[in-house]
């Protein structure tokens, strides 16, 4: 779907939190699209990591944890938005085009 939209050009895609860690190593991506539950690193752990490292890229986290406590938590990581894949994926690609 992201590849679809104008403007946007997807650089990666990561199978796991490592995997996402180490593209956003290499390619220094402007958007990060995260996911909170995936294999070998949570995208908690994900979202520490690229925050420690002090990479700059705007990060928007997709998933369906999206209550709260996670809402509030991915703030508290820097995590820009946080939408709900099943009930906000509307807001999702809104803000997508609006990049």
């Amino acid at each position: 779907m992201c590849s679809r939209l104008p403007r946007l050009e997807v650089v990666g895609e990561a199978v796991d939190g490592l995997a996402a860690i180490e593209a956003v190593r290499s390619l220094k991506p402007d958007v990060l699209t995260l996911d909170l539950h995936m294999p070998r690193m949570s995208g908690f752990d994900v979202l520490r990591v690229i925050r420690q490292e002090k990479r700059e890229c705007e990060v928007i986290v997709l998933t369906s944890l999206a209550d709260e406590f996670y809402k509030e938590k991915c703030r508290e990581l820097k995590a820009h938005h946080v939408f709900d894949k099943v009930n906000e994926f509307d807001l999702f690609h809104k803000t997508l085009k609006a990049l």
